[in-house]
């Protein structure tokens, strides 16, 4: 067991679009009374849209919601005052409640006019990109904010260890206090059956400014995440080890009735990805398809059943996946329920398919 807790950033691939949750009200009016949201998360480049790789870095995105425009920026150095590239356009929302981002303008070279890529919005909370090309999704929080403190639960995501492994931990919790610049993970959890509890030895030093996270190691090593002021973080450690941090909620399988847009990420299958859209009831029962830019459905359904709410720990909720009638999968969510104030929930989840040993993770956010 090697848990080395970096909050995620998350750059989960998934068919159309993907990333990442949590963040608080970063609305801005423009003279106007544009309605602009800001966006920030951590990811890997080689200078295009189109590929990841190991070096970490910074975008920052602009939603304009009342002139249907985005702007992106990529910093490969986190800290420059000015970006490496820039991409910008409009932006059209399909029927699945993905954005479609029509490109008008970039400075990247490997980026054309009339290429398109996807995201989802959580308004004033996240954003979930999947660039032109095959891509990884980058994950975006809302930016700029420093909180006082942090009780969050954090999923693995996209990372290679193995999921048959009881002794290995792919969700977990974590506490941060910036008056003691204590950054604590206290419990990770296994994916194997029971989702057994593994002791964590975390106890690092943090500081964070504007926004962004540095956690100090005992070896002295630093990694780099983004905060934000309602309870959300995201870091990047490298291309095949993220993780999400979402705030606490204590929660019941009512909470998640609901319809869902969002991503499956399937590690064990060629980092395939998909678009879904889930349909949850109140007893926990949820039926789910890939689904096309229309929103129709374009494979078999799979069902996922919750069990248990608060389990193993206040704000996640476990249960299974079928797939196909046979193949059936453990699952664990971090839910945040009115995620930064926005009325819709955000699930965070973590499957361990039988006869498989790598990671899937299934990120929704409710229409």
């Amino acid at each position: 067991m090697k848990k080395r807790f970096i909050l995620t950033t998350a750059i989960i691939t998934t068919v159309g679009l993907l990333m990442v949750a949590c963040g608080g009200d970063n609305k801005d009016k423009s003279s106007n009374q544009d309605t602009i949201y800001s966006y920030v998360g951590a990811g890997g480049t080689n200078l295009t849209l189109t590929s990841a790789n190991n070096m970490p870095g910074r975008w920052d995105t602009t939603i304009n919601s009342t002139s249907n425009t985005f702007s992106i920026e990529y910093r490969l150095n986190p800290t420059s005052t000015s970006p490496d590239f820039d991409v910008n356009g409009t932006y059209i929302t399909l029927p699945n409640n993905f954005l479609e981002l029509n490109i008008t303008s970039s400075s990247n070279s490997n980026v054309n006019n009339g290429d398109t890529a996807y995201a989802l919005e959580v308004p004033g909370y996240a954003l979930f990109v999947k660039p032109t090309g095959s891509g990884d999704t980058i994950s975006m929080i809302t930016s700029g904010t420093c909180p006082s403190s942090l009780d969050a639960n954090w999923i693995n995501v996209k990372t290679n260890d193995d999921t048959s492994d009881a002794n290995e931990d792919f969700f977990g919790t974590f506490t941060y206090d910036s008056s003691t610049n204590d950054f604590d993970v206290p419990f990770g959890y296994a994916l194997t059956n029971g989702f057994s509890s593994i002791a964590q030895s975390h106890d690092l030093n943090a500081t964070c400014s504007n926004g962004i996270l540095s956690i100090t190691a005992s070896n002295g090593n630093v990694t780099k995440g983004y905060l934000s002021a309602s309870g959300g973080a995201i870091a990047y450690h490298d291309l095949n080890d993220i993780t999400i941090a979402i705030p606490k909620d204590n929660i019941t399988l009512a909470d998640i009735n609901g319809t869902y847009s969002g991503f499956i990420y399937r590690n064990d299958s060629g980092n395939d990805q998909s678009a879904i859209k889930m349909v949850c009831d109140s007893t926990g029962n949820c039926t789910g398809y890939e689904i096309d830019r229309n929103d129709l459905n374009t494979s078999t359904s799979v069902t996922i059943t919750y069990t248990t709410p608060n389990d193993p720990s206040t704000g996640f909720i476990t249960g299974t996946l079928t797939d196909g009638g046979s193949t059936t999968s453990n699952v664990a969510c971090s839910v945040d329920l009115d995620a930064g104030g926005s009325g819709k929930n955000v699930l965070n989840c973590a499957l361990a398919k039988n006869g498989h040993t790598n990671l899937r993770n299934v990120i929704l956010v409710q229409r």
